[in-house]
């Protein structure tokens, strides 16, 4: 049985590979969803339907990125705090003051083009059953509802966002607690 500061990094190194695979899963689902959902088959059968649900799987993959991102932040901030290695609390403090933000911001923008997308082609799809006309026209075939379906689904991710971040700075924000004072609430 290995030491406690082995097992968290092992937990640490598993979290960060569930990360991963979780990223490059939602961009194979939501690339084959947006593309299925493109697809019509002459007299045979139409995926355009698939399309009001392709930012629902976005989403939900933001969620499972956010927990394992949770899970890396909270092993952090417990280095930071309990680690008997000096040069291993400081490294976490640093990391914790000196985030990286461009994959935060590519994910989001992933996402964000997932639900333009879904629109776009939903609208499309619909509208050449109809006309053959302009894409503006194309818009005109979406019912209300479905544009606040898509409002909706916009409004609960952005929601899961924040909620999300704050949540990671709350981690970020946790200090060594002083010898002899009683921290835990």
């Amino acid at each position: 049985m290995g030491s406690i500061q082995e097992k968290i990094r092992t937990e640490l190194l598993t979290a960060q590979e569930k990360g991963y695979k979780i990223s490059v899963q939602k961009l194979l689902f939501i690339t084959t969803l947006l593309g299925l959902g493109s697809v019509r088959v002459e007299s045979i059968v139409e995926f355009y339907p698939i399309l009001y649900w392709t930012p629902v799987v976005a989403v939900l993959f933001d969620v499972q990125e956010m927990g394992q991102k949770f899970t890396v932040r909270r092993i952090g901030a417990f280095l930071r705090c309990y680690s008997d290695d000096e040069l291993e609390r400081e490294w976490e403090d640093f990391v914790s003051k000196h985030r990286e933000h461009l994959y935060k911001y590519a994910s989001d923008g992933f996402t964000i083009l997932t639900f333009v997308i879904s629109i776009v082609l939903l609208a499309y799809a619909k509208g050449e059953q109809a006309i053959n006309g302009s894409f503006m026209a194309h818009l005109n075939f979406l019912s209300y509802q479905e544009y606040l379906w898509f409002f909706f689904l916009f409004s609960l991710y952005v929601s899961i966002r924040i909620a999300g971040r704050i949540q990671h700075k709350s981690l970020d924000s946790i200090k060594r607690p002083e010898p002899g004072v009683d921290n835990t609430n």
